[in-house]
């Protein structure tokens, strides 16, 4: 799982001090890898299956954060720091109102993450975090 979340997160490439895209833009491109990951490839349906499982087992729960999702949050928080100029609280927060509709979407509704609706939510979240 973790090589194909980073597998996607580096298309095209990954950020580094040398190489970064434009803010708000990196943002963007990592959410829309997000979305495809989620809701196109065998790694997100097995992604979406850990995440049902461990809302059942604390022990899957327990390994899950600690071995995926914890050290992704913080990436994704430092990422999303870097590409729009937050302080971590607020990065924090933008990252929870990008990616939770598209959990919800995917995991509750079933239906796809297409870019319209991804680029939709992207607009708004980052036109307000911008005030």
């Amino acid at each position: 799982m973790r090589r194909a979340w980073e597998s996607v997160n580096s298309r095209p490439r990954r950020p580094t001090p040398h190489h970064r895209e434009p803010a708000p833009a990196g943002r963007r491109a990592s959410v829309h890898r997000f979305a495809v990951l989620l809701g196109e490839e065998p790694a997100g349906r097995v992604l979406q299956a850990l995440l049902g499982h461990a809302q059942l087992d604390a022990r899957t729960a327990e390994l899950l954060h600690t071995g995926f999702l914890d050290p992704l949050r913080a990436r994704d928080v430092a990422h999303t720091r870097a590409c729009l100029g937050t302080c971590e609280d607020e990065a924090a927060a933008l990252l929870d109102a990008l990616l939770a509709p598209l959990h919800h979407r995917a995991l509750v509704l079933r239906r796809p993450l297409d870019p319209a609706f991804v680029d939709a939510l992207l607009d708004r979240q980052l036109a307000g975090s911008a005030r």
